[in-house]
């Protein structure tokens, strides 16, 4: 139903592009991969495919800095999204949108109201509220100077001087401090002192949604979050990456040199990728593992010949099969994925370690069911090599401001986030002003640049 309802749509564009791209087209699907021709006809496949591109971006370059699990945090102005990658992106089967069921395979993102266009206000009983509504593009947040009235997360960092008004955007755009503190006087109609604390408490119920997101995706998964670097990225994530690190007890930050369009770096590095699955609703023990091996070397077929269909001319020695079984307790309404082991009774016995880690225990005399038989065929991208920094001197600060943390103001440096030096430490507080994001390192933390030039902020307890 949902492909039928955006085929049209989706149609038209694909078309379009078509037109204006010389050579094949490829669209991201919401599994993280480029997706085949005969992919472009299900275009419900795609319905996260910007933030999938993010999640395989920061996979990438999380581990040329040598990080292996991270939980990637995407806030641009309308929404955050975050995703968790031990090792590597999650997948789920089952996702809901606007409280509509859709089973097709997913990178396992959870998404809130919460970004820099967020809107605060006062609800009924006096409570402050962030989001979900926006501000949107057009307007904006009040700071824009382009109409908008109402109080944004964005507003809230130029009002405490996170976001320096001559700086933004590469100093190509200024913003308006003043049509900021209107937008407060409209919340809490005080003066600017007052406007500041609003500010605060605006940031605060950001991050605190944010927080909540985080454990999500982590904590009630099975993962500890104290475990994970935090990889943010987006226009807005590197303003709260480090806040919201300290308060999950996380190891540290990361946030790219290319964070304001790492999710189109994913989608030059993504895989291609096609899936199949079948229905199989059997009892374990009431199948064999050469059945199994039937229904996934019946479904390999089926996208090997979509690869082949493609075009592009995938020889074998590049094609990585990824075959899986969906598995539950009997009498279970919900099922997990399990790669497929080689047989039915190893297969079972990762079922039941996964099930201890993701829900705290596991009965291994209980009846395991094969819901699904799913196989993922993916032709390997060989990638590009991330550029690395020259070694130059370190880079000084543009100037000083007077920026607000914990209700105090600070003295605080202000660098070129591109001119940053390879292996530069720059202790906090500090701003670094980038042509598309901006990073925050509050006083007391200290952040180094890489060989790649990203941002890292080791955090002690």
């Amino acid at each position: 139903m949902l492909n039928a309802y955006v085929a049209p749509l989706v149609a038209r564009y694909v078309e379009t592009l078509r037109a204006h791209v010389r050579g094949p087209l490829r669209l991201i699907g919401s599994h993280g991969g480029r997706q085949t021709s005969a992919a472009l006809g299900r275009p419900a496949a795609m319905i996260l495919s910007g933030p999938a591109g993010g999640v395989i971006a920061a996979r990438a370059v999380a581990r040329a800095a040598g990080l292996e699990d991270v939980i990637t945090l995407d806030m641009g102005g309308t929404s955050t999204d975050v995703a968790l990658i031990p090792g590597e992106p999650l997948l789920t089967r089952e996702s809901v949108v606007e409280g509509l069921p859709l089973r097709t395979p997913m990178l396992d993102i959870f998404t809130i109201g919460a970004g820099g266009g967020s809107l605060a206000r006062l609800d009924r009983g006096g409570a402050l509220v962030v989001g979900p509504e926006s501000a949107g593009a057009d307007p904006g947040p009040a700071s824009y100077g382009r109409g908008g009235t109402g109080l944004t997360v964005t507003d809230a960092h130029v009002l405490l001087g996170h976001l320096l008004p001559e700086q933004f955007l590469g100093g190509r755009m200024r913003l308006d401090r003043a049509a900021a503190a209107r937008a407060a006087a409209m919340v809490s109609a005080d003066s600017l002192a007052d406007a500041r604390s609003i500010a605060a408490g605006v940031l605060a119920v950001a991050d605190a949604a944010m927080e909540r997101a985080v454990r999500t995706v982590s904590a009630r998964r099975g993962f500890d979050p104290e475990q994970f670097t935090l990889f943010c990225f987006g226009g807005a994530g590197g303003l709260h990456a480090v806040a919201l690190a300290r308060a999950l007890g996380m190891r540290g930050v990361l946030v790219p040199r290319l964070a304001g369009v790492l999710s189109a770096l994913g989608m030059v590095l993504a895989d291609t990728l096609t899936t199949a699955h079948e229905s199989v609703l059997r009892d374990a023990n009431a199948l064999s593992s050469a059945a199994v091996d039937e229904h996934l070397e019946r479904l390999r077929q089926v996208c090997l010949a979509e690869m082949a269909a493609d075009g592009d001319g995938h020889g074998d020695e590049t094609l990585v099969t990824e075959p899986a079984l969906e598995l539950r307790y009997r009498g279970q309404s919900y099922e997990l994925m399990v790669a497929w082991q080689g047989s039915l009774d190893a297969t079972a016995a990762a079922f039941h370690r996964e099930h201890e880690r993701r829900f705290g225990y596991a009965d291994p005399a209980r009846a395991v069911e094969v819901v699904n038989a799913h196989v993922a065929v993916r032709a390997v991208n060989r990638g590009v090599p991330l550029p690395e920094l020259p070694r130059l001197a370190a880079a000084l600060p543009m100037q000083t401001t007077a920026a607000w943390f914990g209700g105090q103001a600070h003295p605080t440096g202000v660098y070129a986030l591109d001119a940053l030096a390879r292996d530069q430490r720059i202790a906090g507080p500090a701003i670094l002003a980038g042509a598309y994001t901006t990073v925050l390192i509050p006083p007391g933390d200290t952040a180094s640049i890489d060989r790649f030039g990203n941002v890292h902020v080791t955090l002690t307890s």
